[in-house]
């Protein structure tokens, strides 16, 4: 089936959750300074600030945030703590926050990916013998999820696949058709090659 509800408890098994990268420790964020947050409530922390560099194959890179604004490593209790988002770039990964499941994820960056081609393959893949009529409304990138899209469409399908396309977010629009159903897909492109999922 390929639509269902709950779709973000699965939207993050595909992509691949890092908790420490290069030995280093993660910190939340740069910006509490003494402030850090443990796995429930908060509790102050003792920072050494100390000028601490980082080298990357041989080259100097300069923390920042999302923002742009520099950030500076601390240490606490003998761990070294560095900006995340800073140390991914430097290896030409993308960070993201999965608020839902209170985590940082890591991703490889993805060639840039047009609207047009989503809806493509979508079409392509789910607008076939199933249905006689799909209508797309709107199709949005969502901000902070890396390589992932929000589709909005209307759907008519053939009778003996209708329990199959009912099943999930949907409402009767008259005639056999279903509206505003949505579905989240995955896609990425590297050196040219499209990779798409629904999820």
């Amino acid at each position: 089936m390929i639509f269902r509800k709950g779709i973000w408890r699965d939207i993050w098994n595909y992509n691949l959750v890092v908790g420490l990268l290069m030995g280093i420790s993660l910190t939340t964020t740069i910006a509490f300074g003494t402030v850090a947050f443990a796995s429930s409530g908060v509790r102050g922390l003792s920072a050494e600030y100390s000028d601490i560099s980082i080298i990357v194959d041989s080259e100097q890179i300069v923390p920042k945030d999302a923002n742009g604004v520099e950030v500076e490593p601390f240490i606490v209790d003998g761990t070294t703590y560095v900006p995340l988002r800073a140390v991914a770039d430097a290896f030409d990964k993308e960070v993201a926050w999965n608020e839902l499941n209170s985590r940082v994820e890591i991703f490889s960056k993805s060639d840039e990916i047009s609207d047009n081609e989503i809806l493509n393959e979508f079409m392509a893949t789910y607008g076939d013998c199933k249905v006689e009529g799909m209508r797309i409304k709107t199709i949005e990138k969502f901000d902070g999820q890396p390589n992932t899209w929000a589709i909005n469409f209307d759907v008519k399908p053939m009778e003996e696949y209708r329990d199959e396309f009912v099943a999930g977010e949907g409402e009767d629009g008259g005639d056999g058709w279903i509206v505003n159903k949505s579905v989240f897909v995955y896609a990425t492109k590297m050196d040219g090659v499209f990779s798409f999922k629904l999820i």
